[in-house]
């Protein structure tokens, strides 16, 4: 389970001037957070303020160009 500031980082090296779009959805599909970041910054890490989201279980979408990764997380206060 995560917390209110997940590290988020990609294990293959990213082109680092790409950009990802992460997209957070509810297990209903409904989205509820949205962030961009480079490909620099994922493939350091980036925290991810999720403070604002509830408690329940997310699907989280990482998007480029080139690519599309999805995870399935579960949120605790």
């Amino acid at each position: 389970p995560i917390g209110n500031s997940p590290h988020l980082q990609l294990t293959k090296d990213p082109n680092p001037n790409c950009s990802f779009t992460i997209r957070w959805y509810t297990m209903e599909g409904k989205l509820v957070l949205q962030e961009t970041r480079t490909g620099f910054a994922l493939s350091n890490g980036s925290i991810i303020n999720t403070s604002k989201l509830f408690a329940g279980t997310y699907a989280v979408q990482v998007i480029s160009e080139n690519s599309l990764d999805i995870i399935q997380v579960i949120k605790q206060d």
